[in-house]
This record gives structure tokens, C-alpha cells and sequence, in this order.
């Protein structure tokens, strides 16, 4: 799914559902609001669709690289 650390079986059984934002870490401006259950959240990561959500999580890596 992605590299890096994902929720534990534990972390995931007591968060059930969660709120989550993804933000520019250049000026902080939130730019997408999900709702979800299990490692969804890094599941944007690997989303290869065309938006502009997954265009800005691409600028974002790009720059951070």
C-alpha cells in the first residue's frame, strides 16, 4: 500500500471510523476531508485516478522528494 508505518490491527479495532484531513505542508491549506475505517487514509497514496486531489498529493511528493 505504502511505504512507512500503516494503523496496527489494535489502533484500527479502537478508531472503528475516523475523520481525517490531507493539507499543503508548504502552506497548510486543506485540500481534501475523508471519512475512514482500516489504513484508508494511505490508501490516497497509491490512488491512481486524475483530480485534483491526487494531482496535488503528486505536486507535494514531487516537491518533498
Amino acid at each position: 500500500m505504502t511505504k512507512g508505518k500503516l494503523f496496527s490491527s489494535k489502533i484500527i479495532k479502537e478508531l472503528k471510523h475516523y475523520v481525517y484531513l490531507l493539507s499543503d505542508p508548504q502552506n497548510n491549506e486543506i485540500f481534501y476531508v475523508g471519512k475512514g475505517v482500516g489504513n484508508r487514509v494511505f490508501s490516497h497514496l497509491n490512488d491512481s485516478s486524475k483530480n485534483d486531489k491526487t494531482d496535488k498529493i503528486k505536486e507535494i511528493r514531487y516537491i518533498n522528494c
